[in-house]
């Protein structure tokens, strides 16, 4: 509904506008992904640790 709206508005706006608009459109899509891509790296930490901290615990009973 945003990008709508924001895209029949930029038909009556001056160019540099349209930059500033277009550049904010860019910033509202790539603040999520890269929540999302911190996300995946933390899971990934995570899952490593705890590998890690199995086989720490299973060469340490040996």
């Amino acid at each position: 509904m945003l990008f709508v709206e924001l895209g029949k508005s930029l038909d009556r706006q001056t160019e540099q506008v349209r930059k500033i608009v277009n550049g904010l459109r860019f910033m509202i899509l790539a603040k999520p992904l890269f929540g999302l891509f911190i996300l995946a790296i933390a899971l990934i930490k995570t899952q490593d640790e705890k590998s890690s901290v199995s086989e720490t615990a299973s060469a340490a009973s040996n």
